[in-house]
This record gives structure tokens, sequence and C-alpha cells, in this order.
């Protein structure tokens, strides 16, 4: 049977983050950052061009595998359609906005693996990917979005204003989560026997981050 080729736009994981596949495009081999070879930061200060951080992370960071973007909402809006361009021209497997990249790891239907067009003379971040549970051909990059604030900062007027209201607590990644522990340890058992009325344990746990 032919494997689908549309693009995906599902994500059964994660109740805050968006998760989306694309289709391959042609890329350019990139040479290798000699500051580090794991992984990179550049910010955008004041007016810079908000083209360079891209190019850096392209041509200058060793390694494809995954990209984490931190966007304040009033700056994607702004930027407008630009900023889909970019992420677009963003040559990574798993590219985070406002996210952790092990969301899009954690879904199953997404896929996980370098940005395709490494070779076996330059792997960098490896050939192929997995999970891709719908079997989609020619994918190229898995993208998850995720709100600016969690729970209760989302709720607050001005994140209601700026169109970043959620309901989402805060993430369990994160290092000042109190109940991360708890929640992962509840998650873990609802995936290994999924009932309904784990569910409540898991929100509660949640919430209280």
């Amino acid at each position: 049977m032919p494997r689908p080729r549309r693009s995906l736009k599902a994500d059964p994981v994660a109740r805050s983050c968006r998760a989306w596949t694309g289709t391959t495009r042609p890329r350019r081999p990139s040479p290798p950052n000699t500051s580090h070879p794991y992984s990179g930061k550049r910010s955008c200060p004041g007016r810079a061009s908000s083209s360079s951080p891209r190019r850096s992370a392209n041509d200058r960071l060793h390694g494809t595998l995954g990209a984490n973007i931190i966007v304040h909402p009033d700056t994607r809006r702004a930027l407008g359609e630009r900023f889909e361009h970019h992420i677009a021209a963003l040559r990574y497997g798993t590219i985070a906005i406002n996210a952790w990249t092990g969301v899009g790891y954690l879904a199953p239907y997404a896929t996980w693996g370098a940005f395709p067009g490494h070779t076996l003379d330059d792997a960098q971040s490896g050939i192929g990917v997995v999970h891709n549970a719908f079997l989609l051909a020619d994918t190229e990059r898995t993208v998850v979005s995720g709100p600016f604030r969690p729970a209760p900062r989302s709720l607050a007027p001005r994140s209601l204003w700026q169109g970043d209201a959620t309901i989402s607590p805060k993430p369990p990644w994160f290092v000042d989560n109190r109940t991360a522990a708890t929640t992962g340890r509840r998650l873990t058992s609802f995936a290994a026997r999924p009932r309904i009325g784990a569910l409540a344990p898991i929100f509660a746990s949640a919430s209280r981050g």
C-alpha cells in the first residue's frame, strides 16, 4: 500500500502544543561550527535582521536534529508571515517554538530525526527518521508550537490581548516545576495502562507545578 504524502498537522501527545510535519526540499550541506559540536545559541537583539540567526543556525552550527525558538507574541505578530518563512527556511528535523524539541520526540505520529540531506561522509545528526506512525513519505521536519507563558500567567489580561491565552500548566521540563516527577510517573503509568480514572490525578499534579 503506498504511503500517504500529505502534510500532517496533529499532536496526539501534548495538549498545549501543536506539531506538524512537512515534505522534503533540497538542502545544501552546512559547514560545522568550530566552537561547539553539539549546541549553539543565537539571539537577535534590538533591530537586528531576523534572518541573521537563521543563517547562523543553518550555516555555522554543526548538526540538524533540533532547534528551539523563543519568541514573544508581540514579536511574532510584528514579523507576520516572515516568521513562518524563517521557520520554513531553518534546516532542522524538529523545530520547537516556545516549547521543547523533546515534545516532538514524544509524539509518535511526528517524525524524529535530522533534516534530510546528510551523507555517510557527513552524517552530522544522522540519516533518516524514526516514529512517523502515519508513514508519511519524504518528510522534512516536525514543528512544535507552545504558549509563550504557562497558566496562570497566560490568563492575564496582557496574554488575552496578545492572543496567547491558554490553560496549559507549567511544562514538566521546567527546572522549577515542583511536581514534574509526580506528573511524569503518572503520565508513564497512563501510557502503560490508559484509563479515564487516571486523568484527574495527572491534571491535578500538572496544575500544581
